[in-house]
């Protein structure tokens, strides 16, 4: 199975089916396509579970959390991915260094970075490509 391609071209691909749907609607597709990702690699079968299964789950999971303890969340998954991955992942305040040149770039900016990075991570792509 490939790889997305991360050229612009596959990212506006879907942008004629998308004319009609809202923001909500988009996340909710992301999140049905992310189920169906963890099915294929053999964790939990939430098709026609979602509301329901998918939903219970990560109430439990995530409970007490407001939005910059989910934020958190998010870096601490993307920490233990890097470390599974391979990465030598610098402590927290070496990280904070690190990322010191990225502060005064605008958020689209940044959201722009992480899906390009998605896309280039893919299923741990082989590289160099």
């Amino acid at each position: 199975m490939a790889n997305p391609s991360c050229a612009v071209s596959n990212f506006t691909a879907a942008c004629s089916q998308l004319t009609n749907i809202n923001i909500k609607q988009l996340r909710a597709e992301i999140i049905y396509l992310m189920a169906l990702e963890l099915q294929a690699i053999g964790g939990t079968n939430y098709n026609g579970a979602l509301a329901t299964n998918l939903y219970n789950d990560a109430v439990v999971a995530t409970c007490g959390l407001d939005h910059a303890k989910m934020m958190a969340g998010e870096m601490v998954v993307a920490s233990a991915n890097a470390t599974a991955a391979g990465a030598s992942v610098p402590a927290f305040q070496d990280r904070q260094t690190a990322i010191a040149c990225l502060l005064n770039v605008p958020d689209d900016a940044l959201e722009r970075m992480k899906l390009y990075l998605l896309c280039q991570l893919g299923v741990h792509k082989a590289y160099p490509q």
